[in-house]
Order: structure tokens, then C-alpha cells, then sequence
């Protein structure tokens, strides 16, 4: 099974850091399967995006989910 992902390395995102609406470019992403160790039957899934300030930086503004990155400020906003 191959795993596709809705964002590439480099693509442009809005997020919330440190309160504010930032704008950040994405350097990688990471997906991990595994079962549950609670009932060893339930399948989790996690999708993480690390997220970059500038596009050819070296500083990370952290690891997310895919729900809390947005396309632009307005989508962003909305969600809010």
C-alpha cells in the first residue's frame, strides 16, 4: 500500500504559531499505521506535516496534523 499525500515538500501553509496566523512551507511528511494496543483490533492512522518558516530554512515551527494546516490566511481565519 502506498500512502498519497495532499501536501508536497514545499508547499505553502497557513497555521496558528504561538497564537498568530503564520504562514509556512512544508519540509516533510511522516504516516504511521499501527493497531491499537487497547483492544488490538481498532487500526490508527497518523498523518504529520513538519512545517518550515521559510522555504529554504532550517528552522521548524513544529510538527502538525493536516487539520491544522489551511491552503490561506482566510481558510485559517474561518476555522477559527
Amino acid at each position: 500500500m502506498t500512502k498519497v499525500f495532499d501536501l508536497k515538500p514545499g508547499d505553502m501553509v497557513w497555521l496558528m504559531y504561538k497564537d498568530k496566523p503564520t504562514v509556512g512551507f512544508i519540509k516533510g511528511a511522516w504516516y504511521t499505521e499501527f493497531l491499537s494496543s487497547c483492544d488490538h483490533d481498532s487500526l490508527i492512522t497518523n498523518e504529520l506535516y513538519t512545517v518550515l518558516e521559510h522555504k529554504d530554512d532550517k528552522y521548524s515551527l513544529g510538527t502538525y496534523k493536516k487539520e491544522l494546516l489551511f491552503p490561506d490566511k482566510q481558510s485559517l481565519l474561518k476555522s477559527l
